[in-house]
């Protein structure tokens, strides 16, 4: 969860790995801080973020934009070439509108639907409330009907 957490902040895939072991660094540290093993996976998530913001305030500083990621995941196995392409194009628009929304709406559909997150549960990593992923879900879900309309039956 921490690497999808940032890469949805970072759109960049080698930066997002180097953050997650920075934030795993991090965690060792500062282990005896933490009360309750249970909550872990989300304090973990919440160094995770906090290390990419900090990344994107730094790389906007300098004007420098994020590199465009060449290592996405693969496709699913077995597909033949047309049918691999037609699917690998789609994948490529649906990532390429979800890492051009703003960072936090990027966030809590990385976290619902990549990674299968429950609204209470997104609203403890990201230190807000259900009501307030409920209403930010709504808008992503908005924005990347627009972009991808032709694929969302728009």
């Amino acid at each position: 969860m921490a690497a999808a957490i940032a890469y949805a902040i970072t759109g960049d895939a080698e930066a997002a790995r180097d953050l997650v072991q920075e934030a795993f660094g991090e965690a060792y540290r500062s282990l005896r801080r933490l009360r309750s093993g249970s909550k872990f996976q989300a304090w973990l998530a919440g160094i995770a973020r906090r290390k990419s913001v900090s990344w994107v305030r730094a790389r906007s500083r300098s004007r420098e934009q994020p590199a465009a990621s060449a290592s996405e995941p693969p496709g699913p196995p077995g597909a033949g070439p047309p049918e691999e392409l037609g699917r690998a194009e789609v994948r490529s628009r649906v990532l390429a509108a979800v890492r051009g929304l703003p960072p936090g709406y990027r966030e809590v559909i990385v976290l619902r639907c990549f990674e299968g997150k429950g609204h209470k549960e997104i609203g403890g990593i990201l230190g807000i409330s259900a009501a307030a992923v409920d209403k930010r879900l709504t808008r992503a879900k908005a924005m990347l009907r627009e972009v991808l309309g032709d694929l969302a039956g728009g």
